[in-house]
């Protein structure tokens, strides 16, 4: 399954509740801090969608995923699985292409903390390279990875977000 579905680090000035306006760029170089990676990685390409071509995506991107739900758990599960992630799905990293894809229907500052999440997959990808396979050892990776983002995306939300509430207002450039 592909719900991945992932520059130099710098000293930013990061204050929380200052309601600075982060950049692409920044909460990339952010992100790396936090997952410790001191050598250079280019950024990956960011595409900020509606929720109708985030969906497509997604779907388009899942298709191999879909069709082992589906042999693995019939059509009527495979459709509930399809259909839950996309009643949720905020932003994505497709491996292939090595683009991130961000809702840009989400409130500025969590939408932020969305680009974050994609931005430490697209690193888990480049600095570890890909998971493969099926099997346990392969879906306890795969969770892994996805707390590890998931801990990167609350402690964005923690740092940035809550401290400028009620406003959150640290819209991208």
């Amino acid at each position: 399954m592909r719900i991945l579905v992932g520059v130099a680090v710098v000293s930013l000035a990061f204050v929380p509740g200052l309601g600075h306006s982060q950049s692409s760029e920044e909460i990339f170089a952010w992100t790396m801090q936090q997952m410790n990676i001191e050598h250079p990685v280019a950024p990956p390409e960011v595409q900020w969608v509606d929720g109708n071509e985030l969906k497509q995506v997604f779907t388009e991107n899942n298709r191999n995923a879909y069709m082992q739900w589906k042999s693995q758990y019939g059509a009527d599960q495979a459709n509930e699985i399809m259909h839950s992630f996309l009643e949720e799905i905020l932003g994505l990293f497709i491996v292939e292409t090595q683009v991130v894809y961000v809702g840009n229907f989400i409130e500025p500052c969590r939408r932020q903390s969305i680009l974050a999440h994609e931005f430490v997959h697209y690193l888990q990808q480049v600095t570890q390279g890909p998971v493969t396979g099926y099997g346990e050892e392969t879906e306890r990776l795969k969770w892994l990875r996805e707390f590890e983002a998931q801990n990167i995306e609350t402690l964005f939300v923690e740092q940035f977000c809550k401290a400028n509430a009620p406003d959150k207002a640290v819209a991208l450039r």
